[in-house]
């Protein structure tokens, strides 16, 4: 009795790595792909380690989380630990990739002040990872692909997708991306000044044949645009967007779109996060 009891055990944990992992890497996957499959051709930028290494990190996290979340056999305190280790972890990530050389306070009291609710809102996923695995655990007797097995996970599955889903850019900041790809495409190209499309001619670009190079990468952000510092005249029914170039000379470019169908108002950065603090 005591080596069955020690068996389901270890099946449990091992069902919470492997249904962490996989919830990991089908978030990771949709979350960090869907961009790429509808603006094909177009480097992303995605910090803070690609696409890729994105999709590994989450696929890594899951895993970690369920097995937390799977390891005691009180299924509410696994799920409260693996939500404030969840929480913990964003906090963490959020300061490495955070520049904290100014407003360093009211920066870290703000990640501190998100914790809670971060944690709190995790709390339901992992309950529900819980639950399959211990269903997994229950209904060890019947085959693996039977309904009462697979049931929940696949549930678990369809909500990690949907999760990855909320990544994919606007049909509006979609075209703002495409625009402006195509825009630095054309100015590369051109061999003067007055041959360049007319937002790169703004004086606030400065240079942008000096600063631009052909390995760029784009992203999208529709949050606080005036730290971009682009004044610009606002369109009626219309959200506005910046799309970011960096490029590997160093040099960024921000273009603002108050609609996808109008030129942009530009603005070059010789350091964009001091810039754009």
């Amino acid at each position: 009795m005591e080596d069955t009891l020690v068996l389901l055990e270890r099946k449990r944990r091992w069902y919470g790595l492997i249904l962490g992992l996989t919830s990991g890497l089908l978030f990771g996957l949709l979350s960090q792909g869907i961009n790429y499959l509808s603006l094909s051709g177009i480097s992303l930028y995605q910090p803070p380690l690609g696409p890729v290494g994105n999709a590994l990190m989450f696929t890594a996290i899951g895993g970690l989380l369920g097995v937390i979340a799977c390891w005691s056999g009180g299924s509410a305190f696994g799920v409260l630990i693996g939500s404030l280790v969840a929480g913990l972890m964003l906090i963490v990530s959020a300061l490495l990739s955070t520049d904290l050389s100014r407003n360093t306070g009211a920066k870290v009291a703000g990640l501190v002040g998100f914790y809670l609710p971060f944690a709190a809102s995790v709390v339901p996923l992992l309950a529900l990872l819980r639950i399959a695995v211990n269903q997994q655990r229950d209904f060890y007797e019947y085959p693996f692909l039977s309904w009462k097995r697979l049931r929940l996970p696949l549930l678990m599955a369809l909500i990690m997708a949907l999760l990855g889903v909320t990544f994919l850019f606007p049909p509006e900041g979609q075209r703002s991306v495409a625009r402006m790809n195509e825009m630095i495409r054309a100015g590369l190209r051109a061999n003067s000044m007055t041959a360049m499309p007319q937002p790169l001619q703004d004086a606030r670009v400065g240079s942008f044949s000096q600063g631009a190079t052909s390995d760029f990468t784009l992203a999208l952000d529709s949050q606080n645009l005036i730290r971009y510092q682009i004044p610009y005249a606002p369109r009626a029914q219309w959200e506005p967007y910046v799309v970011v170039a960096r490029f590997s000379s160093g040099w960024s470019l921000g273009c603002l779109y108050i609609s996808p169908d109008t030129d942009p108002f530009c603005k070059g950065y010789d350091n964009l996060a001091a810039e754009t603090q």
